[in-house]
């Protein structure tokens, strides 16, 4: 027996039962239902999409923004090279700023609320500015992200930033790790 065959036999016997006004009622209503809910779902998933976009991109503005900050009161090349061996105040109060931004930005990376090609493209560019550096920079550089790191205290985000720095790691492979591990650690630590 075929399946319309039987629905057939089905809706005739109930429009027998029923009457043909009360048989629409009974289909009519829960179908209109159900394809309201899913409307209504499908429109509150665009909106939780659209909100979560919209603050991913109002987070990557206020990055933008602490990092031009920072651009723009950089350390003078002439100031690092005068000081090779001891990084000044001065030095280590913009680097603490710094590594505060990056350690941020890594933290927003991590939970995936930061688009993940702007946060490597910010990554690359870390990597391209240390390995452009003069050797008295590096100096600098390195012992300035040490200060940092100790007040920071965070071992995930210290060997994130020392393999973004090595030449030979992928920066996106890197950011999923980092991003896989949290979840994994989150689920552990909610169980």
């Amino acid at each position: 027996m075929e399946p319309f065959y039987s629905l057939t036999i089905c809706f005739k016997a109930l429009n027998g039962i029923l009457g043909t006004a009360q048989l629409l009622f009974y289909v009519l209503v829960p179908l209109f239902a159900y394809l309201t809910f899913k409307q209504a779902k499908r429109i509150a998933d665009d909106s939780i999409k659209s909100n979560k976009s919209s603050k991913i991109m109002e987070m990557t503005l206020l990055f933008h923004k602490r990092y031009d900050y920072l651009r723009f009161e950089a350390i003078p090349a002439e100031l690092i090279t005068k000081y090779p061996s001891r990084p000044t105040p001065a030095i280590h109060s913009f680097y603490e700023r710094f590594w505060n931004l990056q350690f941020d930005q890594w933290e927003y990376s991590r939970r995936k609320r930061l688009d993940d090609e702007i946060y490597a493209s910010w990554m690359k560019r870390r990597r391209d500015e240390y390995n452009s550096m003069n050797k008295s920079h590096q100096i600098i550089f390195n012992r300035c992200l040490k200060y940092s790191l100790k007040i920071i205290k965070d071992h995930d985000f210290e060997s994130f930033i020392s393999s973004v720095l090595d030449p030979h790691e992928n920066i996106p492979d890197l950011i999923k790790k980092q991003q896989s591990d949290f979840e994994e650690k989150t689920a552990k630590d909610q169980k």
